[in-house]
């Protein structure tokens, strides 16, 4: 794992240049502490810090191929590197280390920039050709690994971090609107935008090629569709699953410094460590924070699953008030604003799992590949009751709102208040009212419109997935947080948290060919009536006690909305008072001041907005 950046200029890397990247390259100290490379050409340059993992000796980046034609620095980790270089010493490339970065450059001598078919792994590389006077930039197919780029005519900037780049003298500061705009209503900043104007992440799976004529973006990858006539049963799909996972934990688990596992009690980091305790040849060490809000503790059903498999485990309670004081340190280490509350414990649990481990697995992306939302269920219930008149699903959430408000984790009702939230719309508008933070009304009282960006994204992402004529609304949902929700939010929220504290975070469930697999099963294998992940809790059945696997979903979260009416009451509206005097987004003073009163009364539970507005407030600030 490390932080890469660099500048493509075409008409010539200036020392001011260089000057610039290492301001850029020192920014990503965090993510690469052990060591830092630069190398300079007449049109290009390019920095790194590196978080030593494999070859510690001898892997120092950047590296080349044998005639210095070829550069390359890597963020991330290529998991079947040893294979990858074995038949390239049989087609005679000659190798310097023993580090999977290596690969790269031999691998692009062979096959352009078609290499990245070859890879499994988690990655965002650079790579200069200086014969063609050409670099290109790839991202792994989900995303896991993060690379923004900045275009400024036939010069490109690019880093692993937003302000990495925003180091860069001649970048711009200024707030991208539309990105606001989609953030209000997804609680993140859908690729490619970045919330600064001008800056771009590249997309997942895709490679970028910049030469002094063009700048190029291709796809390279997309998931795999469901096949609605499966022959396979369920018994034969555990089995395929089972090999799949077996393979992937083995690839997973390279690493010339010690690996761990993130465990919270859940179905996909129990099956992880199950098969990490199979194939480690030493012992196994399990990380779980813990809190004193019994909702959303899992200690208990963690510790459980840690003494069935034998594992050392390391269990951190977080007291409330920790959690409070680090908020604003945390909210400000995301690099673009997030409005996702489980930040809080994946800093925390980074923290704990960094004083033992430089590399950790975590069980992200199982609830996407495998029908782990109860939402996916919910979208097959409001499709059923779609028939039902528009008057009903107003009336009916005008009762949801008067709900006695409940702050526990998944109370009714804030369950039956988001279902009824968005059940009467069409599927990917109601997915983004259930998933999403402002609703187009909402967002009209604050801002006053209902945004221009985040009605077109959302259109384009209902004509892209009516082109899948898919039957089954829960396999639509769930291929639409795999291209959206699972890049732009989970992902980027472990990535930038583990970052913060040199934690290499690897996700195994994330391997493609594994996903591949997982992508062709229909939701009615994986989702059976309110029963999620069904192929997951049979093979976990099989390996611990069933009464464990069939605990009960909690998420992995923070109790935000008690807070809001207890301790961070008066830091809240100060808050954002502060960004109401500003004006700087046009929000609506007397909506926003609504907001808090009626959740401090207990009135509404406004918890998911109050905290987006915080979370943007405090990244600008």
């Amino acid at each position: 794992m490390c932080g890469i950046c660099g500048i493509f200029d075409p008409d010539k890397i200036s020392d001011s240049s260089i000057s610039s990247l290492i301001r850029m390259r020192d920014r990503l100290r965090l993510r690469g502490p052990d060591d830092e490379g630069l190398y300079r050409d007449e049109s290009v340059a390019l920095g790194i810090r590196r978080l030593s993992v494999i070859d510690l000796k001898t892997g120092r980046q950047p590296i080349a191929n044998e005639d210095d034609s070829v550069w390359v620095v890597l963020n991330g980790e290529i998991y079947n590197y040893r294979e990858l270089r074995r038949d390239l010493e049989q087609k005679g490339h000659r190798f310097r280390t023993q580090s999977d970065t290596e690969v790269l450059v031999h691998l692009y001598e062979e096959s352009g920039e078609r290499l990245v078919e070859s890879l499994r792994g988690m990655f965002a590389f650079a790579l200069w050709d200086k014969r063609k006077k050409m670099l290109m930039l790839a991202r792994d197919r989900f995303g896991i690994k993060p690379l923004y780029y900045a275009q400024q005519g036939s010069r490109l900037i690019f880093s692993s971090e937003l302000r990495s780049l925003l180091q860069h003298p001649e970048i711009s500061r200024e707030t991208d609107p539309d990105a606001v705009d989609l953030y209000l209503t997804t609680g993140y900043i859908p690729s490619p935008l970045s919330i600064i104007r001008g800056i771009q992440k590249v997309p997942p799976a895709t490679v970028l090629t910049a030469t002094a004529q063009k700048i190029e973006l291709k796809k390279y990858w997309a998931p795999s569709l469901p096949q609605p006539d499966l022959k396979l049963d369920i018994p034969e799909l555990q089995q395929q699953l089972s090999r799949h996972l077996a393979d992937s934990v083995a690839l997973h688990l390279r690493s010339d410094v010690p690996v761990g596992v993130l465990l919270s009690g859940g179905l996909d980091s129990s099956l992880i460590l199950s098969e990490v305790v199979k194939a480690s040849q030493k012992q196994v060490t399990a990380f779980t924070i813990g809190f004193e809000e019994a909702s959303f503790d899992e200690t208990a059903a963690a510790a459980q699953i840690a003494r069935h498999f034998g594992v050392d485990h390391q269990i951190e309670t977080i007291g409330t008030r920790e959690q409070l004081d680090r908020i604003p340190e945390i909210l400000g280490a995301c690099d673009e604003p997030l409005a996702d509350s489980s930040v809080i414990p994946t800093w925390f649990l980074s923290r704990l799992a960094k004083r033992s481990v430089t590399v950790a697995l975590s069980g992200d992306g199982g609830d996407e590949l495998f029908g782990g939302y109860p939402t996916y269920a919910a979208h097959r219930i409001a499709q059923r009751l779609g028939i039902l008149p528009q008057p009903f699903w107003a009336a009916a959430q005008w009762a949801a709102n008067r709900l006695p408000v409940s702050d526990k984790n998944f109370s009714f009702d804030f369950i039956a208040g988001q279902f009824l939230r968005g059940a009467g719309q069409p599927l990917v508008q109601r997915h983004f009212s259930w998933m999403g933070i402002f609703s187009a009304d909402e967002k009209t009282a604050l801002t006053g419109s209902a945004g221009g960006a985040s009605t077109a994204w959302i259109k384009k992402q209902s004509e892209e997935l009516a082109a899948f004529t898919l039957s089954d609304p829960a396999d639509a949902a769930a291929g639409l947080d795999q291209k959206t929700y699972l890049p732009d939010d989970l992902l980027f929220k472990t990535d930038r948290l583990s970052m913060q504290h040199s934690l290499e975070l690897r996700v195994p469930l994330l391997d493609h060919p594994l996903a591949e697999f997982a992508g062709t099963i229909p939701s009615l294998l994986k989702i059976q009536g309110s029963s999620t992940k069904i192929l997951f809790r049979k093979l976990l059945e099989e390996r611990i006690p069933g009464s464990i696997a069939r605990h009960p979903k909690k998420g992995f979260g923070a109790p935000v909305a008690a807070w809001l009416r207890g301790p961070l009451k008066e830091w809240s509206a100060d808050t954002l008072e502060t960004a109401l005097h500003s004006n700087k987004y046009g929000w609506n003073k007397t909506y926003v001041r609504t907001l808090l009163k009626e959740h401090a009364q207990g009135r509404r539970n406004h918890a998911r907005r109050i905290w987006a507005l915080l979370a943007l407030e405090q990244w600008q600030s």
